[in-house]
């Protein structure tokens, strides 16, 4: 595990989990009897020192309730899973991405001008 990873030990029968930094887990029942699946959201602030947005980025990634840890540090959001798994780790891919104003609700377009393969284009609140 690298420095500055976040871990967790996973709680599905909770309705939520409040990590460090910015890690939220949101747990709801399955599909199945008896399953739970969860929903792991990383909140962060617009990475850009020299822009004044308020913004708030928030990346939300699936959950099996038959994890164990979800760890977050440089190289992404991993999943321990149980003994004799395979694989142990699995690495997770975000379901949702959303950038939220705090101060309204909105889902704005990012106002920094950034080079088109970084610009982030999100649907506003109520239209297209």
């Amino acid at each position: 595990m690298t420095d500055g990873a976040i871990t967790m030990s996973l709680e599905p029968s909770a309705p939520r989990q409040l990590g460090e930094g910015g890690l939220i887990i949101l747990w709801r029942d399955g599909t199945e009897p008896e399953r739970r699946e969860g929903l792991a959201c990383i909140l962060s602030i617009c990475p850009h020192p020299e822009c004044a947005c308020q913004l708030v980025y928030i990346d939300g990634f699936v959950i099996d309730a038959q994890a164990t840890e979800v760890c977050w540090d440089q190289e992404g959001i991993r999943l321990r899973l149980p003994a004799g798994s395979a694989p142990a780790r699995a690495m997770l891919d975000a379901k949702m991405i959303a950038i939220v104003d705090p101060s309204s609700g909105d889902l704005p377009l990012c106002r920094l001008r950034l080079p088109p393969r970084t610009r982030c284009v999100f649907r506003r609140r109520g239209g297209v």
